[in-house]
């Protein structure tokens, strides 16, 4: 078994095992079963000879893919994480070519300026994050969580109220 990075809380039995359990005594079934344990939490391989060694020979493979799978788990949960913390610090540092010609400052009409300055200011300044969402749906959605508070979408029964209601 591979050394696992992460501690898994246990180890998985499988009733397709029982049938190989039926033949052991009571006494092989304890020793099978620390077996189990002290396989799945440190890897320390049993010498086991005769039926019970028979038995474990179904197990082990058992408890192999399950460590295998529980890292699979943990690793992927680990890089959404990662994805998602430090991905969102790189989006944000990230300055597209078609964010930089955006203006972040608006100017009076009025003033006269040096175009090449405005440029040069406008072509360094920073995007903004917000704004991205459309301001029409933000608005219905608060109008619909705010009419859910109020309980207008529910009916008496407790089923939802699908009547759309005109603006």
């Amino acid at each position: 078994m591979a050394k696992s990075t992460a501690k898994r809380p246990g180890v998985m039995l499988w009733f397709d095992i029982r049938p190989s359990l039926k033949r052991l005594s009571n006494e092989e079934k304890g020793r099978l079963f620390e077996a189990i344990m002290d396989y799945g939490e440190t890897g320390v391989l049993p010498d086991f000879e005769g039926m019970t060694g028979i038995a474990w020979d179904f197990i082990r493979p058992r408890i192999d893919l399950d460590a295998e799978r529980y890292e699979q788990a943990v690793q992927q949960r680990r890089d959404a994480v990662n994805k998602r913390w430090h991905g969102e610090q790189q989006r944000d540092t990230a300055v597209s070519p078609v964010l930089r010609n955006i203006p972040t400052t608006t100017t009076n009409a009025n003033t006269t300026t040096d175009s090449s300055t405005t440029a040069e200011a406008t072509a360094t300044a920073p995007p903004t994050t917000r704004g991205r969402h459309d301001p029409d749906e933000s608005r219905r959605l608060r109008e619909l969580v705010e009419r859910d508070r109020r309980g207008e979408l529910w009916n008496a029964d407790g089923t939802f109220r699908l009547q759309q209601r005109t603006p």
